[in-house]
């Protein structure tokens, strides 16, 4: 009988087998987003992406001005729109919250301050966070308390980058009925990045290319272009995260878990009583030891061999660093003490008492003795502002204080309701302003010996109409008058152009177009027109004193002055050519001659801004120190050596070789000489 043979692989000798190619791979399923976007979300994403770099370019690039107004106030307003549905209606402390931080908008089209606009940013961010918290309703802490900064840590920068993997990739997803489909453009997105390298061959070729096109991109694209990039390196991130944000707020995106707090019995009231108690001790010591000179700042006695302005700086600082580190110690015994009934033992609550009071103690001495130093010297920024954080902290020890024998009183809302309020306040007057008006009107009225016109120099531009005022009511010749004109000179420049007239033979101004609105401010608006209105008679003023500078070398010296070209026509030429328009906006003058190391003859020129300042940095030339006064623009030292053919620079002719500083020292003034003392 005959058997089938089998085939190795299984298959019957007598049947062929069966090839069938493979299933063509199946492309990998594309992950959808667990909540893609809608309608409202896509037009979220367009706006607020418009307005971030808007907001980002009106802020750089306003200074801080009405631009940052405008671009806050857009966002705030394109967020609250975004989220009209989710949010509930605020309590009275959120809407308080959010009408201070539109209300502190003011202060950026109203004054100048930078250190003031500064704290407003920071202000109106954590104003704007507590108000979102209090209508979101997703805080985890009492409002009321401490721990109301975690929320607002979680608000601002946990939820937006724990939202960034869901609320950013949402944006290409789009949800039609049950069904989720990829948006478009997409494609268009991948098209513009790759023809962003081609553009970069293809623009400069067209540019060489046709003039008209070149005129064009200039005055439109290339000259921002460097604005434009800075505001897409801001302004995108700040898309992301606002985005991810309220992205995450409106679709109620699961946040991580709070952690469960340890299970914990306290510190016992011994130790805490123990500590407190050691401390009180050494305030009442103090208070005994010191009693008679620590109070008598109220009364304006000064302790012997004192002056006043030894006694009230004194202590004064280190006054502050007390009060802030009782708040801290006070506050971490009582978050660690053990509670009765959710307080903590009324013997601890009575040490912690005595440690705030002492506290305002301090606080009203520090006050005292700065209103002191003020009535005496004026008024400082630094003199404002921490009298200013002073009358603060004292509101947060009294309400601390209050929290300590009635536990319903929310004193963080409190203190933020008061702490803003002053903000306001002060934002409103403007330190700046109030400073030259006091110091001005109590130097005039005899209250002040000196006035500090330096100082009021360095302030914004609030201060400029009342230094205006006073560089007016001051002589001639009066220190403060020549102090304030150079001030007022260099207030001119920023403002337009200063250029001599040959032809009249003195200076004459040319003011610049007004600045865009971005950067529109009262003050500086202000400032500028009490500036420019008096152009005429500051560079009047600053004429007498060139001159009177000039006389006082001529009679120190007896050097050729005034004009160069009687000296040598030939090389102060060259050097009038090689220095362009800031040779008409310079002094110049010859020095004398060198011989050069390659035996040309050569004529030594200083030429500097008459307006120049010195500062603290020394320019070093070799074994020669030369004071910043003799420091000039557009080229880094204003000395230059000048042959019959060549200029150059006092550098350039060290570092060749050409010239040593033993050839040129004799000829240089002693005042502009600076000594570099042994170390």
């Amino acid at each position: 009988m005959e058997q089938n043979q089998t085939h190795p692989t299984g298959t019957p000798s007598h049947e062929q087998p069966v090839y069938t190619s493979p299933a063509p791979p199946q492309p990998p399923a594309q992950k959808k987003p667990t909540v893609p976007s809608d309608r409202r979300d896509s037009i979220l994403a367009a706006v607020l992406l418009a307005l971030s770099l808007l907001f980002a370019n009106f802020s750089l690039y306003g200074g801080f001005r009405l631009g940052y107004a405008i671009g806050f106030l857009a966002v705030l307003v394109c967020g609250a729109v975004y989220l009209s549905r989710r949010l509930r209606r605020p309590t009275l402390y959120g809407a308080f919250c959010l009408t201070a931080a539109v209300a502190a908008l003011g202060i950026f089209l109203w004054h100048a301050d930078g250190a003031i606009r500064f704290f407003a940013v920071c202000g109106m961010t954590l104003l704007s966070a507590l108000a979102l918290l209090d209508a979101s309703g997703i805080a985890r802490r009492d409002g009321g308390t401490i721990a109301v900064v975690a929320d607002i840590a979680r608000l601002l920068f946990g939820r937006p980058f724990a939202h960034l993997g869901k609320a950013i990739p949402a944006i290409f997803w789009v949800k039609k009925g049950d069904a989720v489909e990829k948006r478009r453009f997409g494609g268009a997105l991948l098209g513009l990045l790759c023809a962003l390298p081609v553009l970069l061959v293809v623009v400069p070729l067209l540019l060489e290319a046709d003039a008209a096109f070149e005129g064009l991109l200039e005055h439109t694209i290339l000259d921002n272009l460097g604005e434009i990039f800075v505001s897409v390196q801001v302004g995108v991130p700040l898309f992301i995260l606002l985005f991810s944000l309220l992205f995450g707020l409106r679709h109620d995106l699961p946040e991580r878990p709070a952690a469960q707090p340890a299970q914990r019995h306290g510190v016992s009231a011994m130790a805490i009583n123990a500590f407190l108690g050691t401390i009180s001790a050494v305030y009442v010591l103090y208070l005994f030891s010191q009693l008679a000179y620590f109070f008598s700042a109220f009364s304006g006695i000064l302790p012997k061999d004192y002056t006043v302005a030894q006694y009230a700086r004194r202590g004064f600082f280190e006054m502050c660093a007390i009060c802030a580190i009782n708040l801290l110690m006070v506050a971490v015994c009582l978050g660690l003490s053990r509670k009765q009934e959710g307080k903590a033992p009324l013997s601890t609550r009575l040490v912690a008492l005595f440690v705030l009071l002492f506290s305002l103690g301090l606080v009203a001495t520090a006050l005292s003795k700065m209103v002191l130093y003020i009535g005496s010297f004026g008024m400082t920024r630094l003199r404002v502002l921490t009298g200013v954080f002073m009358v603060m902290l004292a509101a947060v020890l009294l309400f601390v204080a209050i929290r300590l024998f009635w536990m319903r009183f929310s004193y963080m809302r409190a203190a933020v309701v008061a702490i803003a309020v002053i903000g306001l306040a002060v934002g409103y007057v403007d330190v700046d302003t109030f400073i030259a008006r006091y110091n001005i009107h109590a130097y005039e009225q005899g209250q002040i010996e000196e006035l500090d016109v330096g100082h009021l120099t360095e302030l914004s531009e609030g201060a400029v109409p009342y230094l205006v005022e006073l560089w007016e009511k001051s002589p001639s010749g009066e220190d403060h008058h020549h102090t304030l004109t150079n001030y007022l000179w260099e207030q001119l420049e920023e403002y337009g152009h200063i250029d001599w007239d040959k032809e009249t033979d003195a200076y004459f101004f040319t003011p610049d177009p007004a600045e865009d609105f971005r950067k529109f401010n009262i003050d500086c608006l202000q400032a500028r027109r009490a500036v420019v209105e008096r152009a005429d008679a500051i560079l009047a003023a600053m004429q007498y004193y060139i001159d009177q500078d000039q006389n006082d070398h001529d009679d120190y010296d007896n050097r050729p002055a005034g004009n160069p070209d009687a000296v040598h026509p030939l090389r102060n030429g060259l050097l009038a050519d090689y220095m362009g328009d800031y040779y008409e906006s310079h002094l110049v003058e010859r020095l004398g001659d060198v011989v050069l190391s390659t035996g040309e003859e050569a004529s030594f020129y200083h030429a500097y801004h008459p307006n120049a300042f010195a500062d603290h940095v020394v320019y070093e030339l070799g074994d020669l120190y030369l004071i910043p006064h003799w420091v000039s623009k557009p080229y880094e030292l204003g000395l230059y050596v000048v042959t019959d053919e060549q200029v150059y620079t006092v550098e350039e002719a060290h570092t060749y070789g050409l010239v040593a500083t033993n050839d040129i020292r004799y000829m240089l003034p002693g005042e502009m000489l600076y000594e570099v003392p042994y170390v």
